[in-house]
């Protein structure tokens, strides 16, 4: 049985750490909307943001 092995492997997309405040942020968001939280109301907008 043969293998084929690329000799040009695809790369990864590297981390981007830049992003991670509104990693965070989503992320708070969409907890605080689902603790219904008063004035947090935009929860869909958490998850929008990485679509």
């Amino acid at each position: 049985m043969q293998y084929l092995i690329s000799k040009n492997p695809i790369s990864r997309i590297s981390y981007r750490y830049d992003v991670n405040f509104l990693r965070a942020l989503s992320v708070i968001v969409v907890v605080f909307y689902h603790a219904d939280i008063k004035y947090f109301s935009g929860g869909w907008l958490g998850v929008d943001i990485f679509l």
